[in-house]
Formats: structure tokens, sequence, C-alpha cells
């Protein structure tokens, strides 16, 4: 396989394969920046809500806490 071609599924194929079952859920997004400075963060996240029912609680902290959580 050419490692350099590899597609995976397209955003639209991502949310049409949310399972339904997880409309009205909250989905919690941990980062170490605000999400206002993430470029396209907020839209993303609101077209994913709005496209799959799914809410996103946007948590944000210092590098290290953020940095052991991942590591749990």
């Amino acid at each position: 396989m050419d490692k350099g071609n590899w597609r995976g599924p397209s955003w639209k194929e991502v949310l049409n394969s949310m399972p339904k079952e997880l409309r009205g859920t909250t989905i919690k997004v941990m980062s170490y920046r605000e999400m206002q400075n993430m470029t396209g963060a907020v839209k993303v996240i609101d077209d994913f809500t709005k496209k799959t029912g799914i809410k996103v609680k946007w948590e944000t902290s210092g590098y290290e806490i953020y940095y052991q959580n991942i590591q749990a």
C-alpha cells in the first residue's frame, strides 16, 4: 500500500457513522488552549453538534494537568 495516498473517511462519512443513540449526550474535550484561540474550533464544534446531536464540553487546563490527563 502506498502510504502517501492513504485516505481515511471524509468528515461527512464520520458524522454519518455516529451512532444515533449518542444524540443528546455530551462528550468532553480537554485542551491546554482556550477553544476561542483554536482556529476554526468553534465552528467545527457547532457543526458537529448540529449534525450529530452530540454536545461538546470544552475544558481548558494548564499544560501540566492536560499532559497528566492524556497519559492516564
